[in-house]
């Protein structure tokens, strides 16, 4: 099963249809495009894609034409290499998983700005570290890339957290999309996390965007 929007068919067999649905149907990732981009960050296309708005207009403007590469990252330097990469006016994604390291979430939250003795954006050591806030480089950076996270399900053992968890886990990363719990292979094991996720999504509503798979 590959990821896909809360307006795929998975959630649709629940008859669920989440208010959150207008704002995730932007995104549907194709797995099947994955290129290997060794020793680095793997690289995702994800193509934008127009979804139907439940009764009001989509919160994000969708653009049809645009793809938006999404690297998969889960190394400190997989972060340091994205955060120097040339890419002045386009948008990126970084899908991280909850699975890392303490360090490494904490780093992930903190991207771009990742070391105070040197900055990848400006091949320089920092000259805002004490405030990162005014920053327009790392304004700019936030400004085109996108943070994403799974579960980990593709990690030896999967997902084995509860939604409880992982969420806290999406919160503490500052991911702005969170991915719902796939469990390969198995369809109906796979509709029943959904009813789970949705069920847990609750509290955490305001904090990132819930992503269903199918």
């Amino acid at each position: 099963m590959g990821w896909s929007s809360l307006g795929a068919g998975g959630f649709a067999d629940l008859g669920i249809y989440p208010a959150v649905l207008h704002r995730t149907a932007r995104f549907t990732v194709t797995m099947n495009r994955m290129l290997p981009h060794e020793p680095g960050p793997n690289l995702t296309l994800i193509e934008e894609q127009h979804a139907a708005p439940l009764g009001r207009k989509n919160d994000m403007p969708l653009d049809p034409q645009r793809t938006v590469p999404v690297f998969v990252a889960d190394r400190i330097n997989h972060l340091q290499m994205l955060a120097g990469l040339p890419l002045p006016a386009a948008t990126i994604g970084i899908m991280a998983n909850a699975q890392t390291s303490a360090q490494f979430r904490q780093r992930y939250r903190a991207y771009p700005c990742l070391d105070a003795s040197y900055c990848e954006a400006i091949g320089a050591p920092c000259p805002c570290w004490q405030e990162q806030e005014s920053c327009a480089v790392r304004r700019s950076i936030l400004a085109h890339t996108i943070k994403m996270c799974d579960s980990g399900v593709f990690k030896r053992g999967g997902a084995q957290m509860d939604y409880e968890q992982l969420y806290r886990l999406y919160c503490e990363m500052g991911a702005a999309f969170g991915i719902m719990i796939d469990r390969l292979g198995d369809r109906q094991a796979t509709l029943a996390s959904a009813k789970q996720a949705l069920r847990a999504y609750g509290p955490f509503r305001c904090q990132f965007v819930l992503v269903g798979v199918a």
